[in-house]
């Protein structure tokens, strides 16, 4: 699915350098704005390009999907 693959590059480009509260603020806020919620845009950068992620219900886990297993790497170690 080419939302996975260029969220994935993104948000990996986004990432890197950044501590684990950082990160998980970046991710925190990329999954809020993915699912209509509040979130900080300054924080997301490029990863804004998929605000609009959510009119598309079948797109949402392809564009979750690396968000999701990061956090989970981050929140258990």
């Amino acid at each position: 699915c080419v939302i996975s693959i260029s969220s994935t590059n993104i948000l990996i480009n986004l990432l890197i350098g950044k501590s684990k509260d950082d990160a998980l603020n970046v991710i925190n806020n990329y999954l809020k704005m993915i699912n209509e919620e509040e979130y900080d845009k300054d924080v997301l950068k490029e990863l804004l390009v998929f605000d609009d992620t959510s009119k598309q219900p079948s797109r949402i886990k392809c564009a979750t999907l690396t968000a999701n297993g990061i956090k989970k790497f981050l929140e258990n170690n």
